[in-house]
């Protein structure tokens, strides 16, 4: 099933996606992980379409196998340098977190399968989340609120602040990489090391919303 988020995106590019972030809200601890990932990995996957040369192609090769998941897709954009690797870094971490809330685990908690994220009854799921949260926090120099802490909600939020800076970022590499196809075509590397605020800039003009 797709998400309300992932729908609001297709439907709408980037220019709704601040007002759309509310849809989490009522989302449960897995819900969250599960849905904002989902917009983690649609976008992943605009980003390689806008910087493919064949779109068609590209676009068949995200539907099989690896294409369509969202770890095969972040070695697709770490290979050719589509992003900084700092955010290939918060992706990987975010990904690890995806994955153990996709999967269930009858060895996690006490049979509590899936939900463990966030909450568990041994502290186990809550301090590997948190693991892989700061370390993402930290990739992209973002304050860390639930470091010394295991308030789920602490993490929880640290969680969501990631994805929502990650979603971001990938939504300025892609108007950067169509505005690249339509006219002459610079290397990746350009790209690569522009600055964050020039970034943000850049999108806000092509897409008309304000940077965050």
């Amino acid at each position: 099933m797709i998400s309300a988020l992932v729908m609001v995106y297709r439907n709408s590019g980037t220019q709704r996606l601040s007002d759309a972030f509310r849809h989490v809200e009522t989302e449960s601890d897995r819900g969250t992980v599960l849905v904002l990932c989902a917009l983690i990995e649609e976008m992943l996957g605009d980003l390689i379409r806008s910087a493919a040369v064949d779109e068609d192609k590209t676009r068949a090769y995200l539907s099989t196998g690896s294409g369509m998941t969202i770890g095969g897709r972040i070695k697709i954009v770490a290979m050719f340098g589509l992003v900084p690797n700092y955010v290939i870094i918060a992706c990987e971490r975010i990904a690890e977190i995806r994955n153990r809330a996709a999967h269930f685990d009858g060895r996690i908690g006490q049979g509590l399968g899936f939900d463990t994220s966030f909450r568990d009854r041994d502290g186990k799921a809550i301090n590997e989340t948190r693991k892989h949260v700061i370390e993402a926090l930290r990739s992209m120099d973002l304050k860390i609120g639930c470091k010394g802490s295991d308030d789920p909600e602490k993490v929880k939020d640290d969680f969501k602040n990631c994805c929502i800076q990650i979603v971001f970022h990938l939504a300025g590499y892609i108007e950067l990489c169509k505005e690249e196809k339509g006219g002459e075509r610079k290397g990746m590397k350009e790209l690569y090391w522009l600055p964050l605020e020039e970034i943000m800039r850049q999108y806000s003009e092509a897409s008309g919303s304000p940077a965050p």
